[in-house]
């Protein structure tokens, strides 16, 4: 595909572009996000299983609201977290590192989570309750 300035790009970057323009966000649009994991738990001993699920939906605020969009908040506050934690030396990991070490996630969720931003965990397990959701 030819741009008007002869510039060659692929089909998809010229649908990406098309559709940037038209989904653009006004200043009183709002955005939402939805998300969902299922998992399939296993117990090691008596091998039953049950379905988990965490479940997180929120939307933002508009432009116009002086608010932030939930992606943003969402991306944003839990990179600035993840940085806290690296300035105040509590991440013992170097180079580059996976956010799957309890040192890095559990306080990252805590903090999350007071922000309001959390995760509603849910078991079919039998006499299984489940705590208040986490991010």
């Amino acid at each position: 595909m030819k741009h008007k300035d002869g510039k060659v790009s692929s089909c998809l970057d010229a649908f990406g572009e098309i559709m940037a323009v038209k989904m653009k966000h006004t200043e009183t649009d709002r955005d939402l996000v939805v998300m969902r994991h299922n998992f399939t738990m296993e117990d090691n001993k008596t091998k039953e299983r049950w379905l988990h699920t965490s479940t997180m939906i929120a939307s933002g605020d508009s432009a116009v609201s002086g608010g932030q969009s939930i992606m943003s908040r969402s991306v944003g506050q839990t990179t600035a977290l993840g940085v806290r934690l690296v300035l105040e030396g509590k991440v013992p990991q170097r180079g580059i590192v996976s956010p799957i070490h309890k040192e890095i996630y559990e306080p990252i969720l805590k903090s999350l989570e007071g922000l309001g931003m959390f995760m509603v965990e849910e078991s079919e397990r039998p006499g299984v309750t489940t705590p208040r959701a986490k991010l």
